[in-house]
């Protein structure tokens, strides 16, 4: 039985970060705050800053950085790992179940189920 099963997703800990997600938090909030003017409210919209474009941005840098520029993302991580060791000892990544996923695409109206005599040719 893992620390996790009986405690309901809204309060179980979160993981701790990736170097990737590191640098990614640090992306978008620098990349906000140099298109945003000092003048406007904090949560104000920017122009094309939805946050898909903003992590694949994020992504595109993140592929083509030097290892010498990755690594204090790589350090940072390692130390937020210790940190989240530290607040949650018991703490075992759990994935959820795929199940609930595949039982609500099932459950489209019109939707067939696979059948598995069929061949696809």
């Amino acid at each position: 039985m893992s620390f996790q099963e009986n405690i309901p997703a809204a309060i179980a800990p979160p993981r701790p970060p990736n170097a990737f997600f590191c640098f990614r938090s640090r992306f978008i909030r620098e990349k906000k705050a140099a298109a945003q003017p000092e003048t406007e409210p904090q949560g104000s919209k920017i122009k094309g800053s939805r946050m898909p474009d903003l992590s694949r941005e994020a992504a595109l840098r993140w592929n083509t950085m030097l290892p010498e520029e990755r690594r204090p993302f790589f350090e940072m991580a390692t130390r937020l790992r210790n940190e989240h060791k530290v607040l949650y000892p018991n703490y075992k990544f759990a994935p959820g179940k795929k199940a609930a996923a595949t039982a609500s695409k099932s459950t489209v109206p019109g939707a067939r189920a696979p059948s598995s005599s069929r061949s696809h040719r």
